[in-house]
């Protein structure tokens, strides 16, 4: 059986790519990612700090804003792509 990192780990990598966006966007905070992850069959509750974590691991550029939510460089179009795969 899988470990959880494991599982979001390769969640992310399958649907994100760290070099489709050079820079941070602060328009999709990292609740709205976990959201995606926890509404698929499968998937669980992640914390912010795990999924913060694991896309650092992943070689992500990220940051914290000052509500403390974090932002990373995940393009608009892949978001969107795996958002109308959730409907």
């Amino acid at each position: 059986m899988k470990s959880r990192h494991v599982t979001l780990r390769h969640w992310i990598e399958s649907n994100f790519d760290p070099s489709a966006r050079l820079h941070i966007n602060q328009y999709l905070p990292d609740f709205m990612i976990r959201r995606l992850f926890e509404e698929l069959p499968g998937g669980f509750t992640v914390s912010k700090d795990e999924f913060a974590a694991t896309m650092l691991d992943i070689g992500f550029c990220g940051r914290q804003t000052r509500n403390l939510d974090w932002v990373f460089n995940i393009s608009d179009a892949e978001y969107k792509k795996v958002l109308r795969r959730l409907r």
